[in-house]
């Protein structure tokens, strides 16, 4: 998933030139669904604090100490 969102990015940011019109509509394809399969994963995904809620409670509890 990172590579896909790598490649896409660095197309959409390519100078329009360089990019074809195929290769652009074809990352923003692949982008598309890999968005679309988190977005159905976080909706599976367990509730309660996330990773990042976890991670700040640490941050906070280290800092007040």
């Amino acid at each position: 998933m990172k590579d896909l969102v790598t490649d896409g990015l660095r197309l959409a940011l390519q100078p329009e030139v360089t990019a074809t019109g195929s290769a652009r509509a074809a990352a923003a394809r692949k982008l598309t669904a890999c968005f679309a399969e988190a977005d159905k994963l976080m909706k599976s995904a367990p509730r309660g604090p996330t990773a990042r809620e976890h991670l700040n409670e640490g941050r906070n509890r280290l800092n007040k100490a």
